[in-house]
């Protein structure tokens, strides 16, 4: 029996908002209710409108944890290229936070397989740089995985030579803590804490007023 398309998309105008009480974090849910009215126009467009055919994206091969494990993950020193916005450096205001971010700005994380400690400066929901070196470090667009978070990361300077920075995907740290050394930090920060967090200075919270 085939089912009007007016009563399918009552059932789930009716049964999405069930998720969004599953969080008890307020966070979770302003996430959940704007990625449902999302869902909701799309599905109104798709019953009620004339859309263009689509085609099923092939699937992508799984990538392997920790590929191309000789690259650090730097971000290049170029002029410029960290105010383009690339690199978790964007200055759009992450509102609402996806839950599925689990690190903060001025967390303190240790890259699981270089080892190195550094400070989060701030965060994608999904990858977001350069082509060119998203294929270097990553390897091409069907390789990849393009799902996590990812962060920028200023790198505790014991042990290296020179400042540097790195954008990492979720997967690939864990929290530590410690202070890390390191010459743009009071830029970002006001203040460290014993639990092995900073304080992001007021500019870097309201970009990120989520993270807590």
């Amino acid at each position: 029996m085939d089912i009007p398309a007016p009563v399918i998309f009552l059932i789930i105008f009716c049964a999405i908002p069930a998720q969004i009480y599953l969080s008890s974090k307020s966070s979770d849910m302003d996430y959940y209710s704007h990625k449902t009215r999302e869902s909701l126009s799309k599905m109104w467009a798709n019953f009620f409108g004339s859309p263009e055919p689509t085609t099923v994206p092939p699937v992508r091969a799984a990538r392997p944890r920790f590929a191309r494990d000789e690259i650090d993950e730097l971000v290049p020193n170029e002029e410029g290229i960290v105010e383009m916005g690339y690199y978790g450096a964007g200055d759009y205001i992450r509102d609402p936070k996806p839950p599925f971010v689990k690190f903060s700005v001025g967390q303190v994380v240790e890259h699981k397989l270089h080892r190195y400690r550094g400070v989060i400066i701030g965060w994608d929901e999904k990858e977001n740089a350069p082509e060119a070196w998203l294929r270097l470090v990553r390897g091409s667009k069907e390789e990849r995985p393009d799902t996590q978070p990812n962060y920028a990361v200023l790198i505790d300077m014991r042990g290296r030579l020179v400042p540097e920075m790195s954008y990492v995907v979720q997967e690939n740290l864990e929290r530590v803590g410690g202070r890390v050394i390191h010459p743009l930090a009071d830029r970002y920060f006001e203040k460290y804490y014993a639990d092995g967090t900073y304080r992001p200075r007021p500019w870097l919270r309201s970009v990120y007023p989520h993270d807590d």
